[in-house]
């Protein structure tokens, strides 16, 4: 699970949820509404991943890049792939979050003007920097959403957004499902003492 400051991103607040809604939002979807993905590996070539739900989502973004590029169980540099755009529209058009891909798109537009800002003002201080390294990945990702940040920090940035509507939604689910327990073992109890009263008043 990514962590779930933003504090280099910009507050990324969502608004309170039903149980219902993140049901909903949690859901798996059918055949043909699904997002795919790219894993790739130079030890195992590049392999499509087919994304259902925003729980298999977030476990595609995380078991790669944004964990620094290492793929579970294996000792070899991989990267998960996915074009941003491509991904926010599968977010608010096929898992219907609009919320959600409003806030990756607000995040990677602050994330790529804070990088710009940054270079802008070590460029006026005549502030020696070191050069940047090569991007191997420099062709991938960039789109007019965040041109100033390396695709590696997109999808860092995208998991992170999802991570944090993830845990939000199903905190949610877990408290109504807590809440109907709760309510069952109540009822329970108290059938289980009207029985006690009613063997008492027997017994006289």
């Amino acid at each position: 699970m990514p962590s779930s400051s933003l504090e280099n991103y910009g507050e990324l607040p969502f608004s309170p949820v039903t149980a219902e809604r993140a049901t909903f939002l949690l859901r798996e979807l059918d055949w043909g509404n699904h997002f795919i993905g790219s894993s790739m590996n130079p030890a195992m070539g590049n392999s499509d991943v087919y994304c259902y739900s925003l729980n298999g989502a977030l476990k595609f973004l995380t078991q790669g890049s944004s964990r620094l590029g290492n793929l579970k169980g294996s000792t070899r540099t991989g990267m998960s792939w996915v074009e941003p755009l491509t991904f926010i529209s599968w977010i608010r058009d096929k898992v219907g979050d609009a919320e959600l891909a409003d806030a990756i798109e607000t995040a990677l537009k602050e994330a790529s003007d804070k990088a710009a800002a940054s270079e802008a003002t070590a460029k006026d201080e005549n502030v020696d920097t070191a050069p940047k390294p090569l991007d191997p990945f420099a062709s991938f990702g960039i789109n007019e959403l965040a041109p100033n940040i390396p695709f590696l920090q997109q999808i860092s940035v995208i998991s992170q957004c999802v991570g944090l509507r993830f845990m939000q939604l199903q905190e949610a689910v877990n408290a109504e499902e807590s809440e109907s327990t709760d309510k069952s073992a109540g009822e329970s109890e108290s059938e289980d003492q009207n029985k006690d009263e009613i063997s008492t008043d027997d017994g006289k």
